[in-house]
């Protein structure tokens, strides 16, 4: 268990050396705004760096903890990692992304916080299931998703599900019979024609 707030930089960047303590939790732990710069220089350098490995992992780090910023309604912290890069749609296999939580869960709100400022950008999110981001709003016939992403990006409307499969959002929808997500892509200017 963490103390509540650390009293030393040293007894700080020790903890920081044990990967199982969250960077930025320290970070609000920490006794001076300078201990806080350090912790976020560190996050930026291991994201920014020569080792993929260590980057990859940071990533998964921030997702995760952006993942249970959600779960606890924390928005402050949430802004803090979107602020330093966290990805809404990365995170490791145990928690499911933010962005997962919030199709999942149809959190509308949610989702065009996200994809303020271009944390998300849908033509390169791919889902846990492999779907483009439109893709599986259409499979999951959700309609006020579509009409967010397709606000912003309406260029999207008939973007291909990969190299190996040409499926289109509209397709996808009338395969699992979700009219309402097909009718709403055609609204968008879905290319209905095979």
């Amino acid at each position: 268990m963490l103390p509540e707030r650390s009293e030393t930089t040293a007894e700080i960047k020790n903890l920081h050396d044990d990967w199982d303590v969250s960077p930025l939790r320290l970070a609000q732990r920490a006794p001076d705004g300078e201990i806080c710069k350090w912790i976020r220089d560190r996050i930026i350098a291991t994201l920014s760096g020569d080792d993929k490995y260590a980057a990859n992992a940071m990533k998964n780090k921030l997702g995760d903890e952006l993942a249970d910023a959600l779960d606890r309604k924390d928005e402050a912290y949430g802004a803090a990692l979107l602020q330093l890069g966290a990805d809404p749609a990365n995170a490791s296999s145990s928690y499911g992304s933010a962005l997962m939580k919030a199709l999942k869960s149809k959190n509308h709100d949610l989702l065009e916080e996200l994809m303020q400022d271009g944390h998300i950008d849908p033509a390169r999110v791919t889902l846990g299931s492999g779907s483009p981001l439109l893709h599986q709003l259409a499979a999951d016939n959700d309609v006020k998703g579509l009409d967010i992403v397709l606000a912003r990006y309406p260029g999207l409307v008939n973007q291909v599900a990969g190299e190996d499969d040409p499926a289109t959002p509209l397709l996808t929808a009338v395969r699992r019979g979700a009219t309402d997500a097909a009718q709403a892509l055609l609204r968008h200017g879905a290319d209905a024609a095979p």
